[in-house]
């Protein structure tokens, strides 16, 4: 990539810049509610006023295509780390939460819907900046403790403006007071040092530096990986109609250029000057320096900003970064900068109307923006022929009584008093002129303008929760017309949440912590802790995004209810707990697996799984279609477990008091005792909660015809009966004559 290229890319990209913004101003003035203004026949200037269906309809959309957080489910690409895809979906949504991305989805959306497409960035703070986090507290207390140090050795300190002077403080009063300080040989030399360090804080205290927002707090933090929104700011090759297939893409970012300057991540910035002034810091200092809009007078460098193009080059993979002032970059192509293990750009596209040559079509606020504007026009009408319809009167002049003028009679007829006398020679001198009626197709136009609006977005009457058909027939094709719009878009961004995650993946395998410690839900609903190693992320992870249900309108509740209560019979007990959760899902429940226990396809940890959560005194309950023999057996051995616990428990206290094993009365008294202990009490209960689960199950095992624990198996629920005696043999010999063996 020779600077020839990069200047070319750039000139390109300012153009486009251009280009976007006026396509674009009308649209976003529009949603502002800044219609415009017309001209009235008495040479006044009106603004437009309208309802604002552009602005609802955006708001509409994107609640309905972010509903919420969505559920990461991971599939490891190797056999042997099954057991970890827990740990990695905790890890992807705790950093879906930590990293705000939820905010930057719906940005995403919003800049697709008013510009076309919505782009996030995806990357490491560290690559983005070389300035580190600012300290925490006990980071300047440790800070100020060395400063104590170099003090007490004569060497000079210096204080600095962004230290927290309250902690610094702290730490040097502690030493200045301190007895033991008057001991040492130069102390008078330690202490007006370490006064003059003290006085230098106060007056940063009494006279702060004025501030202004530093690149430490704005964007990613220094050591965490960012999911951003930045679509309005992203440029790539016009002539391309697949943005991953550019040779370049360009960021443009405006920063303030003393955060540029005193960053050491960019050079050659000695002899930039400000692109532009924030127009309200500007009339601001104006204000308050007492500048008039002919005058000139010295700006403060804090206050400019400067566009910086970031330049993401596909063939030698690597970012540099650039301004239109000079030829040499701020930042050298540099290859380490390109995250590994991410895919082609750091960059995920979002669009909803695609064109055949062009990565996308006009913006869906595009075409609201005639129907919208129409509107405008017609409710501007109005609002003219509301005007105008004020009370109006013809009067007769040869009817007047003589008393009356022109003037007198204007006067009493536009008095809002009452009790005003108009004298006349006979009736009917006065009467009211009748207004124009309101022009019913006006009317008319306003509903099919709105519908046009709402067929455009694909949002329609029944996602908007009003009424719309008169028939459930007709209501169910609007549905499904709408559905499948709806569908479409949010599985666009779907897919846009699944890159994002790969994404993330690619990050923190590379710059991720080496091992985490996160919360995940434990089957039972219980919260524990899982372990996470960043050797997790090096196998490869298939990602698998569930969304959440928006608003589902009554009638697709009653049909989930009545398809479950028709195969809800035919389920096993896990299809069941998969139906029930989709099921609370749909009716708005975030985290349905805190309600139900997974059940394990193993028999063995099946029973295991019920016995642990009757220790914990919770009941389970027996299911149609068990192994219930089994089960029987696995939870009575428990039942024994427990109960020779309770007895060792016994033991020791008799143990201690042998005389009391001859007396019944304190027998009882010491059992009571032991089962007032918490673990105790805890085990007894489990006994108890075991013998009514084992119970069900024999209840089930008899309503089923299987044989229960202690009972022989037979090859038939019901033997045939046999007068002479041996009904298995007789089972067996009438068996064989059916089979003719």
């Amino acid at each position: 990539m020779t600077r020839e290229q990069v200047q070319a890319r750039i000139a390109l990209t300012r153009i486009q810049k251009k280009n976007r913004n006026q396509n674009t101003e009308e649209v976003l003035s529009m949603l502002k509610n800044d219609f415009g203004s017309t001209l009235q026949s008495d040479g006044s200037m009106v603004n437009l006023l309208a309802p604002n269906f552009m602005m609802s309809t955006k708001r509409q959309m994107v609640a309905q295509l972010y509903p919420g957080d969505p559920k990461i489910r991971c599939t490891p690409r190797m056999r042997g780390f099954e057991g970890r895809a827990s740990a990695v979906d905790a890890l992807l949504e705790y950093y879906w939460r930590e990293l705000h991305v939820e905010s930057s989805m719906r940005k995403i959306i919003e800049d697709c819907l008013i510009y076309g497409y919505g782009v996030a960035k995806i990357g490491m703070g560290s690559l983005e900046t070389s300035i580190d986090a600012t300290l925490d507290e006990d980071e300047h207390a440790t800070l100020a403790a060395q400063e104590n140090e170099k003090i007490f050795e004569g060497e000079s300190v210096e204080v600095m403006e962004d230290d927290l002077h309250e902690i610094h403080l702290a730490e040097h009063m502690a030493l200045l007071e301190n007895p033991n300080l008057l001991e040492e040989v130069n102390a008078p030399q330690i202490s007006g040092d370490l006064n003059a360090h003290i006085e230098a804080h106060q007056i940063y205290m009494e006279n702060p530096v004025p501030s202004f927002p530093t690149a430490a707090g704005y964007g990613p933090n220094y050591d965490w990986p960012f999911v951003e929104s930045v679509g309005k700011d992203v440029y790539w090759d016009p002539l391309v109609t697949n943005p991953r297939e550019s040779a370049y893409v360009i960021h443009c970012i405006e920063k303030r250029l003393v955060d540029v300057k005193r960053d050491p991540l960019y050079k050659n910035t000695e002899t930039l000057s400000p692109d532009s002034y924030d127009n309200d810091e500007y009339n601001a200092y104006k204000q308050s320096s007492g500048m008039h809009d002919d005058q000139s007078s010295y700006i403060p460098e804090e206050l400019g900003t400067i566009l910086l193009y970031e330049v993401w080059d596909a063939h030698d993979r690597t970012v540099s970064t650039w301004v239109e002032s000079q030829e040499e970059p701020l930042r050298s192509p540099d290859k380490e900068a390109w995250p590994a293990f991410i895919e082609g750009f750091p960059f995920r596209w979002l669009t909803f109307t695609d064109m055949p040559d062009d990565v996308h079509g006009p913006s869906i606020m595009e075409f609201l923006k005639w129907p919208q504007k129409f509107l405008m026009r017609i409710y501007s009408e109005l609002a003219t022929h509301s005007d105008r319809a004020g009370i109006k009167y013809e009067v007769d002049e040869n009817r007047m009584g003589q008393r009356e003028t022109q003037d007198s009679i204007e006067s009493k007829l536009a008095d809002p008093t009452s009790g005003v006398a108009i004298f006349v020679q006979e009736r009917g001198a006065i009467n009211p002129v009748q207004p124009a009626m309101v022009d019913p197709t006006k009317m008319q136009l306003i509903s099919l303008l709105q519908t046009v609006i709402y067929e455009n977005s694909g949002v329609t009457t029944e996602m908007r929760g009003v009424a719309g058909s008169e028939t459930a027939t007709q209501a169910s094709i609007m549905a499904s017309a709408a559905n499948m719009l709806a569908i479409d878009s949010i599985n666009r961004v779907t897919i846009l949440e699944r890159e994002i995650c790969l994404d993330l993946t690619g990050i923190l395998r590379e710059f991720g912590p080496e091992e985490q410690i996160l919360r995940v839900v434990l089957p039972g609903g219980q919260m524990g802790w899982e372990n996470y190693s960043r050797n997790d992320m090096q196998v490869g992870w298939q990602i698998d995004i569930e969304m959440p249900s928006p608003a589902q309108s009554d009638r697709d509740l009653q049909q989930f209810l009545n398809m479950f209560h028709m195969f809800s019979p035919f389920m096993d007990s896990i299809g069941r707990r998969q139906a029930m959760m989709d099921g609370m899902r749909l009716f708005g429940v975030k985290n349905p697996e805190i309600y139900s226990v997974e059940l394990p396809a193993d028999l063995v940890s099946l029973i295991q799984l019920e016995n642990n959560l009757l220790s914990q005194g919770q009941p389970v309950e027996a299911a149609p279609g068990q192994e219930h023999e089994k089960h029987i057996e696995g939870h009575s051995q428990s039942i024994q477990e427990w109960t020779q616990v309770l007895q060792q428990m016994m033991q020791a206290v008799l143990q201690e008091n042998p005389a009391l094993q001859s007396n019944p009365e304190a027998m009882q008294s010491i059992q009571q005792q032991v089962l007032q202990q918490p673990e105790a009490a805890q085990m007894n209960q489990a006994i108890q909660l075991a013998q009514q689960h084992i119970q069900q199950h024999q209840e089930l095992a008899q309503q089923a015809g299987q044989p229960q624990q202690g009972q022989p198996a037979s090859r038939r629920r019901e033997a045939t009966p046999f007068p002479t005696g041996n009904k298995g043999r007789t089972e067996s010999i009438l068996s064989n004559q059916e089979q003719g063996t």
